[in-house]
């Protein structure tokens, strides 16, 4: 029987771990929240005689979605699992895409499920592989790997989307920080120097404006200094549990972002929910693990923490409400699903609904940033514009005296 590393918080807030055997992981994490953990990290345990470091790879999203794509049609077709790897890694894709399915099968032909192999391989999403374990379990692998091509398509076309119309507000902003650059390193110093060399002194605008570029140059190493400190800082920080709990919840707190976020993982849950429900996974199983295919930590394990409680015979709407990790829409599509015995219908629904919303925010954002950055840009760089014409013309006014 398997193990699985984990960590959790316990009931007085300490931060405890170990290792379980259990049948599974769905399994595994029932066990330690029905004692009253909130697991915050759990994942199969490697073999003590594992020595080597097995290799991870890196592949295009696009070349993720086609791989999906070609194993859930091979397998509908009756193929083995072996047989469409060996398919699948033949010529005619990229290298990578080549070395990535020979490791794969070799794991596979080793002995491991395909979820296990994946996960050691790092080349799916976590949520991604939580699904295809359950689609393995469930013996629905094939519309789970369907269903994951569609998902991925789409996010991909959204981040996209998003990339693009967030590509003019980063080029106008990066141009407005060169010439702002220029005009605090380059022609400020020019001014101060002619100023010095005449006899005259410049008006008081023009010299703030100098003392002000002249603060900058000196500065500049500390800021770069902070900027080092703070950026080691929070990678060690991260390494902790408890602090990269709170700064979930930091995140979550943001007027802005903070609501994209919940609406993307409450999407997510729900999808996942779904699909599992739909391919024959209990409700009771396959919520738990829908929860942890969301990103944010604080979101996962007051979820899972709250699904524990109603494992353990909690009213299911009163455990989900007092976590206060999903919006109270989605939690009245898990009530009215329960009571009508169409879970998956619901969450299926919540999970477009939150999808389209995030998009919508998003969109929105992008919307507002494009003017809001060229009002800022335009301001600065006239305003520094302007001082600097105005010294020019003092200059010219002491020099005609």
């Amino acid at each position: 029987m398997p193990s699985f590393r984990y960590r959790a918080v316990t009931q007085f807030g300490k931060t405890e771990g170990g290792s379980i055997v259990a049948a599974d992981y769905a399994l595994a994490l029932q066990t330690l929240v029905a004692k009253g953990l909130t697991v915050t990290f759990l994942q199969a345990a490697k073999d003590r005689g594992e020595t080597k470091k097995k290799a991870s790879f890196s592949v295009r999203p696009d070349d993720v979605v086609m791989l999906l794509r070609e194993w859930a049609t091979l397998l509908s077709a009756g193929l083995t699992i072996d047989e469409t790897l060996a398919i699948c890694g033949a010529g005619g894709k990229s290298p990578k895409v080549v070395a990535a399915v020979a490791a794969l099968r070799r794991l596979v032909r080793d002995g491991q499920r395909l979820h296990a192999a994946l996960r050691e391989l790092a080349f799916l999403p976590r949520e991604a592989i939580v699904l295809i374990e359950a689609g393995e379990a469930a013996g629905a692998l094939p519309r789970v790997l369907d269903r994951l091509a569609t998902d991925f398509s789409q996010r991909r076309s959204a981040q996209e989307g998003i990339v693009t119309a967030l590509l003019y507000p980063a080029v106008l902003l990066v141009t407005a920080m060169v010439a702002v650059v220029m005009i605090v390193v380059v022609v400020a110093p020019n001014l101060a120097e002619l100023f010095e060399n005449s006899s005259g002194h410049p008006p008081a605008r023009v010299a703030a404006l100098l003392a002000f570029c002249a603060f900058v140059r000196q500065a500049f190493p500390w800021f770069g200094l902070a900027a080092v400190i703070m950026a080691v800082s929070f990678a060690v920080l991260s390494r902790f549990e408890t602090w990269r709990t709170r700064f979930d919840i930091f995140i979550l707190r943001l007027p802005f972002l903070g609501g994209i976020l919940r609406s993307r993982d409450s999407a997510r849950f729900a999808a996942a929910g779904a699909l599992m429900i739909e391919c024959g996974v209990v409700p009771t199983r396959a919520l738990p693990l829908a929860a942890t295919a969301m990103n944010n930590r604080w979101m996962r394990t007051a979820l899972t923490n709250a699904l524990g409680q109603a494992a353990q015979g909690a009213p299911l709407r009163e455990a989900l409400a007092s976590a206060r990790a999903l919006p109270a829409d989605v939690l009245a599509l898990i009530d009215a699903g329960v009571q009508t015995g169409r879970l998956a219908e619901v969450l299926h629904h919540g999970a477009t609904l939150h999808a389209a919303r995030a998009t919508a925010r998003i969109q929105r954002f992008s919307a507002l940033l494009t003017p809001a950055i060229t009002v800022f840009a335009g301001l600065i760089v006239g305003a520094l514009a302007y001082l600097v014409l105005s010294a020019v013309v003092s200059l010219n006014e002491v020099a005609f005296q």
